[in-house]
């Protein structure tokens, strides 16, 4: 499955925006990782799937959120 390289810098700085709003552990159980997968990623180790990335978008576009 294709995927998108969590060295990609825009991937980090929405894992980390995500991680502001709603706390790491949150964050991972959402996109359906455990955490340290998730910090592997916001550390730039290993390739988030594109459907993973949408749900982070998704996320990150709820409704009141900044």
């Amino acid at each position: 499955m294709a995927g998108v390289t969590s060295t990609t810098s825009t991937v980090q700085v929405l894992l980390r925006r995500a991680v502001g709003l709603i706390g790491q552990k949150a964050l991972a159980i959402r996109l359906g990782v455990p955490v340290t997968v998730l910090e592997g990623w916001m550390a730039g180790r290993g390739s988030m799937p594109l459907r993973t990335l949408s749900i982070l978008v998704d996320l990150l576009a709820e409704p009141g959120e900044p």
